[in-house]
């Protein structure tokens, strides 16, 4: 069983070699992190994603100064919809974060050694004691892919989780595969513990003889909190073409992506009632309609 994970990616610009340029992937790199961020009091992210954001909240409620750049016209750009971007990025500003969108670091620049400027693409530039990075990841399939095992952007298995070796799986980061709740993509590479650690039972299971015929196929669910609000994702929205969103309080909401009837997932905040039956209704094959009214049928 191939587990290699993945590594956090580059940024190909001049001056990440400098001290203070920081990554976050491990527990290491987090208490790293920590006792960095005790010293510092400007803190560039660039990245609007998971990592970032949530370096960034827990940096600007210690105080510390925060300036965020994302690349893309809005933050999680890859993960959420528009509304749950402009949620968390109006709920970052009022924190005091300066969110900057379409926004890319061209080179850090330093001294003695040191982090000193962020430098963007447009030529403005921005003091900072520590830079963190958190512009995605890349899967370690090298190792696949020297056994000669078929790799692309990740290993590709097939719906029980095998490579193109025999008597060789491939879990967690590192895996590409067929899910049917991905709506319009062949195949996905996964992030998160829940796929890593289903994964591995499955696996498990199989090569301890049990279900020797049965094909990976669990609800795929992710979470990120940020200043007290815990964002929970289920299902693949990727490819939907409409959105309900359903207020239940302060702070708390769920956007429901559809395509069509189909339901894909849901993107819920403080909502954990929302998110579980959401999980239900992809486990069990349902297809919600507008009207709330369900009928059995296929998840794509």
């Amino acid at each position: 069983m191939l587990a290699t994970g993945s590594r956090p990616r580059t940024l190909r610009i001049p001056g990440t070699e400098l001290d203070g340029v920081l990554h976050l992937a491990t527990g290491a790199d987090a208490a790293v992190l920590r006792e960095r961020l005790a010293g510092a009091e400007r803190l560039v992210v660039l990245g609007g994603g998971f990592i970032g954001l949530e370096t960034a909240a827990m940096a600007a409620s210690t105080g510390k100064k925060v300036r965020v750049f994302e690349a893309a016209d809005r933050l999680m750009a890859r993960a959420v919809s528009e509304p749950t971007s402009r949620y968390f990025e109006q709920l970052h500003r009022a924190n005091g974060v300066d969110v900057h969108l379409s926004s890319a670091a061209a080179a850090i620049e330093g001294e003695a050694g040191s982090v000193r400027t962020v430098v963007t693409a447009d030529g403005s530039r921005y003091e900072a004691d520590l830079v963190v990075v958190g512009v995605g990841a890349v899967p370690n399939d090298a190792l696949a892919e020297a056994a000669g095992i078929a790799t692309d952007n990740g290993i590709i298995v097939d719906a029980a989780l095998q490579t193109t070796a025999p008597r060789i799986f491939a879990i967690g980061d590192c895996a590409r595969f067929a899910t049917r709740y991905a709506a319009t993509l062949p195949n996905v590479r996964l992030e998160s513990v829940q796929n890593a650690t289903d994964q591995a039972r499955f696996v498990a299971g199989r090569l301890a003889g049990g279900q020797p015929e049965s094909t990976y196929d669990a609800v795929p669910w992710f979470w990120t909190e940020q200043y007290g609000r815990k964002l929970q994702i289920a299902g693949l929205t990727h490819g939907f073409d409409r959105v309900e969103h359903v207020a239940t309080g302060d702070d708390r909401f769920s956007i429901h992506c559809y395509q069509g009837d189909v339901l894909l997932g849901c993107e819920s905040v403080n909502s954990p009632r929302d998110h579980m039956q959401t999980r239900r209704r992809l486990a069990e094959l349902i297809e919600p309609s507008a009207s709330g009214h369900g009928s059995r049928g296929s998840v794509r």
